[in-house]
């Protein structure tokens, strides 16, 4: 065998031993670089909202369970459940709590909370024993896999994944990438609550530029409000947005 030959074999057996072992200790490594690749977002977290001073002028306004203080001028509905400006035209509309108070017995027979999943509970169970974390089902309404999915999903947490878990771990990475995908997301920590600020753009529901803040009070058991505010400048709007707070 010629010198040349040998030398191929000295390096390129070991070598080829390496990659093995390497592939084995971390068989993500397709997938990893697969997400890198096709989602902008994966790595991504939300920043915190930037809160804004209340201008001195802006009134005080109750509903729906929650306060916030408002351009002078600005009128509630008589339900309380939209904000009109001077000239009449809604510039926000506020869905409270009540919204799941209603008895829907009759149409929950059937229902299959996983139906738009993929994946079932028991994959999702094994998805989260494989990165060492407790299981956090999607399907409960008290928004913890909503926080983990924004702020804790990165690319990396593929690399030890194979099979199932690895195929769970894809179905979560696409979700956020459309989710931060289709609006700019800030995190508020309030008194007694947490929110999602979103600024939606026109072209992703052609209904003109927009804010939504879906707040989850820390002891309403998975109940949110929805507050979705347009025809507002940004400047006002994020006023108005800091001024938010749970009614006492």
């Amino acid at each position: 065998m010629s010198t040349a030959k040998k030398l191929i074999l000295f390096i390129g057996v070991p070598l080829a031993a390496l990659i093995l072992v390497f592939f084995v200790i971390f068989p993500g490594i397709p997938a990893y670089v697969k997400v890198k690749l096709k989602y902008d977002h994966i790595d991504d977290t939300s920043e915190a909202f930037g809160l804004q001073t209340v201008p001195a002028d802006f009134k005080a306004i109750s509903t729906k369970g929650l306060a916030m203080r408002v351009p002078e001028g600005y009128e509630l509905s008589e339900t309380g459940s939209a904000l009109h400006n001077e000239e009449g035209k809604t510039v926000m509309a506020i869905l409270g709590t009540a919204l799941y108070n209603a008895d829907l017995s009759g149409y929950t027979e059937g229902y299959d909370p996983w139906e738009n999943y993929r994946y079932g509970e028991k994959e999702y169970r094994s998805y989260f024993r494989a990165i060492g974390r407790d299981y956090i089902d999607p399907t409960d309404p008290d928004n913890q896999f909503l926080w983990y999915v924004r702020d804790e999903v990165k690319a990396k947490d593929c690399l030890k994944l194979r099979g199932d878990d690895l195929r769970v771990f894809m179905e979560i990475a696409d979700s956020k990438d459309i989710s931060y995908g289709m609006e700019d997301t800030w995190d508020i920590d309030g008194e007694g609550f947490a929110a999602v600020a979103a600024r939606g753009k026109d072209e992703t529901v052609k209904v003109g530029d927009y804010w939504t803040i879906t707040l989850y009070p820390d002891s309403a058991g998975g109940k949110n409000y929805l507050i979705i505010i347009r025809n507002i400048p940004d400047d006002t709007a994020k006023q108005i947005i800091s001024s938010i707070k749970l009614d006492k």
